[in-house]
């Protein structure tokens, strides 16, 4: 089996199309739009005492921004 190196001429071929997939594949940073898993409860303790502070929980969302702007990045 032989296998072929790809040159940069080759990477900088992305379709419109295929570049548009790849910004569609972005995800938000999670700075930006996490809620709390435990809103609902931490609001409700939060609010039935004086000295209360909420301990809220986050789901991590694991993304691939670093491989696809590296891709993007052979455009």
């Amino acid at each position: 089996m032989i296998l072929k190196r790809r040159n940069k001429e080759e990477d900088r071929k992305l379709t419109l199309e295929q570049v548009t997939k790849k910004l569609a594949d972005l995800r938000i940073p999670l700075s930006m739009v996490v809620t709390p898993t435990n809103l609902k409860t931490e609001r409700e303790k939060f609010f039935d005492s004086d000295t209360y502070n909420p301990q809220f929980k986050y789901s991590i969302v694991k993304n691939k921004n670093d491989d696809i702007f590296k891709d993007l990045l052979k455009v």
